[in-house]
């Protein structure tokens, strides 16, 4: 790849990045509770992702994206039935009672860590954690996950 090139993929790759953070809100220490509150405004239970160490967090309102940033990865979380690992960067969209294209967080089902793309909330209070959108899905009480 010339130099030219690379110059120019970078230069693309920062203005788009620059649209992103024209619109995001980024929430520090402080403010963690706000993130909470996303939370429980999108109708999602509090307890279903880590507040612990957390050195960054943020959100994009215009696209729903989400950020968390640990100091470490922090694994075995146990609801009830549920354990979850949570890696050091956590990222997805928020919507009304779903987060989607989730990234860094697990779930164990039979000794297998299952990598979680989809949580969504129904109207029965039941909460689901899916591997995608074909094969494998689970659901839990939310209240497993409040806190």
């Amino acid at each position: 790849m010339t130099n030219t090139l690379r110059l120019k993929n970078s230069l693309q790759a920062s203005l788009k990045n620059r649209k992103h953070q024209s619109s995001k809100t980024k929430l520090k220490d402080e403010n963690i509770e706000k993130f909470a509150s996303l939370l429980e405004e999108k109708g999602l239970p509090i307890g279903l992702l880590t507040f612990q160490d957390i050195q960054e967090c943020g959100y994009v309102k215009d696209t729903g994206f989400v950020w968390l940033r640990h100091k470490k990865k922090r694994e075995l979380c146990k609801f009830e039935d549920v354990v979850l690992s949570y890696d050091a960067e956590i990222t997805a969209y928020f919507e009304p009672k779903k987060i989607k294209n989730l990234t860094g967080v697990k779930a164990k089902e039979f000794l297998i860590w299952i990598t979680l793309t989809d949580i969504y909330v129904d109207q029965s209070s039941s909460i689901t954690f899916k591997k995608n959108l074909v094969t494998l899905s689970k659901s839990f009480p939310v209240s497993v996950f409040n806190v």
